[in-house]
C-alpha cells in the first residue's frame, strides 16, 4: 500500500470510528473495516481477476463490466479466506464501500460516507456531510450518494453499476438530480 493509500486509509478510520462512536456502531469492527476497505485498491484489475480465479471464485455479475469496484470484493475475500473474518456486516462494508446498495447494513452506510469525507478529501461538501451524517447517518448517506453519483454521471462514457443503481433508487428521493450537484474529490 503506498503512503497515499495508507494516509487515506488512516483518514476513513478516524472518520469512521467518529461516525461509529456516535450513532453506536461497534469501534472493533469499524476498524476493521477501515483497514481492510482499500487493502486490493492499488492491485490491477487482471491480478485480482486472477486472483479470484485462483480462489475459484468469480467477480460478482453486477460487478463484472466495472474494474474499478473489484478491490472492495476482493478485499472481502482475503478478510474472509486469509484472515478469517467472517461478520457479515464488516465483509458487506468492505466488498460494497464503493457501490453501495439498496440494502445495506449501517456500517456500510458509515464507511461509504468516511470515505468520501475522511480529512485528505478535498470535496467543499465533504465537511457538511459529515456534518449531517454525525447528526444523521442515513441522511449523510443520502447525500454522499448523491454527490459522489452526481459527480460520475457527469463523467463522458461513465455508467453506475447496477448495485449503485438500485442504492440511487432506494436511497434518494425521485426528485433528485445527482447530475445536478458538485464534482467528487479524486482520491
Amino acid at each position: 500500500m503506498s503512503s497515499r493509500r495508507f494516509l487515506h486509509t488512516l483518514g476513513v478510520m478516524h472518520t469512521l470510528n467518529t461516525l461509529a462512536n456516535i450513532h453506536g456502531l461497534c469501534p472493533v469492527k469499524s476498524t476493521l473495516v477501515s483497514l481492510l476497505h482499500d487493502l486490493s485498491k492499488e492491485i490491477e484489475p487482471g491480478r485480482i481477476r486472477s486472483d479470484l480465479q485462483r480462489r475459484t471464485l468469480d467477480i460478482p455479475k453486477d460487478d463484472l463490466n466495472y474494474a474499478k469496484v473489484w478491490h472492495g470484493y476482493h478485499a472481502s475475500v482475503i478478510a474472509r479466506q486469509e484472515m478469517g473474518i467472517t461478520d457479515r456486516d464488516i465483509l458487506e462494508a468492505v466488498a460494497l464501500h464503493t457501490t453501495a446498495d439498496a440494502n445495506v447494513c449501517p456500517m456500510t452506510r458509515a464507511v461509504y460516507v468516511a470515505d468520501f469525507c475522511e480529512p485528505g478529501r478535498t470535496v467543499d461538501s465533504a465537511n457538511d456531510i459529515l456534518n449531517q451524517a454525525k447528526r444523521d447517518l442515513d441522511q449523510g448517506f443520502r447525500e454522499a450518494l448523491l454527490r459522489k453519483t452526481g459527480h460520475m454521471m457527469s463523467l463522458k462514457e461513465f455508467s453506475l453499476s447496477p448495485r449503485t443503481h438500485r442504492a440511487v433508487e432506494a436511497w434518494l428521493p425521485c426528485n433528485l438530480d445527482p447530475t445536478d450537484k458538485a464534482p467528487m474529490p479524486k482520491g
